[in-house]
């Protein structure tokens, strides 16, 4: 029911490529085990999904309360990594074996690289996703390895548990400036999410909203509701003449005068 889960997701794969050795190898809720990818590929790999997540109400806000997203982030590894370093004015090459320890090492260093990008580095998605990820309540770290098929691989898996923005108002446009105003920018500007970001768009902004009906979903009550605390205008069957209107200071307001005072116009 989430689309701050989904967008999350996005900015995190986004925040990732070309920011660890794994490089753009950066996968979107891969439906294969991490292994079965691993074996597909030479170099390490992320893959990214948005598992469970609960939500504390209170009252009726369903788009808002204190969430407990599950951000996994799984790493595998299966070959040596060979990387360059700069020492000054020179740049070394590095090698990290193959062997169990040296996968291991290299598993650890991703980690590593993936934490510094989405709370210190990331560009612009890395950006993003610190202003949708309003909490990080813990970080699970799992640890996997394997020979499968006659490939040994090394992985790890990441449960980031998260608290992320509310989600948007139906019927109300973002504010500019505003996280899913960010956000539906960076999308329209992507070619892989243009498409999923006009969706987005549509489903936040559609409707013929009034703004009463606006205010309904904040707060989400029915109508009868909205009505006794006054967000709901009332019906006004039939408009009676002003008589004079006596003031608390002694003034009065002639009948003539007070039939050309402006009321709110009849709104059903």
């Amino acid at each position: 029911m989430s689309l701050t889960a989904l967008a999350v997701r996005f900015a995190t794969i986004r925040a990732l490529q070309g920011r660890t050795f794994a490089e753009d190898r950066v996968f979107d809720s891969k439906i294969n085990p991490v292994n079965l990818v691993a074996s597909k590929e030479s170099k390490p790999v992320i893959i990214v999904t948005t598992d469970d997540d609960n939500i504390d109400i209170t009252g009726k806000g369903l788009r808002a309360g204190n969430h407990k997203l599950e951000l996994v982030i799984e790493i595998a590894v299966t070959q040596k990594v060979t990387v360059e370093v700069e020492n000054g004015d020179t740049t070394e090459v590095i090698t990290i074996p193959s062997s169990d320890a040296g996968l291991e090492a290299t598993v650890g260093l991703i980690g590593w690289q993936i934490a510094k990008a989405l709370s210190a580095d990331g560009g612009y998605w890395g950006d993003i996703w610190r202003t949708l990820v309003t909490n990080v309540h813990s970080i699970s770290s799992r640890r996997g390895a394997d020979d499968e098929n006659g490939v040994r691989y090394a992985a790890r898996q990441y449960i980031y548990s998260l608290d992320h923005v509310e989600e948007p108002t139906p019927g109300e446009s973002p504010c500019v400036g505003s996280a899913w105003d960010k956000v539906l920018i960076a999308m329209k500007a992507d070619a892989d999410y243009a498409g999923v970001a006009k969706l987005i768009e549509a489903e936040i902004t559609g409707g013929d909203y009034l703004p009463w009906q606006i205010a309904r979903g904040h707060l989400g009550v029915a109508d009868d509701v909205a009505v006794i605390i006054g967000t709901k205008p009332v019906k006004i069957d039939e408009i009676v003449q002003l008589a004079a209107v006596d003031l608390t200071d002694g003034f009065t307001i002639a009948e003539q005068r007070a039939g050309e005072l402006e009321v709110p116009e009849n709104e059903t």
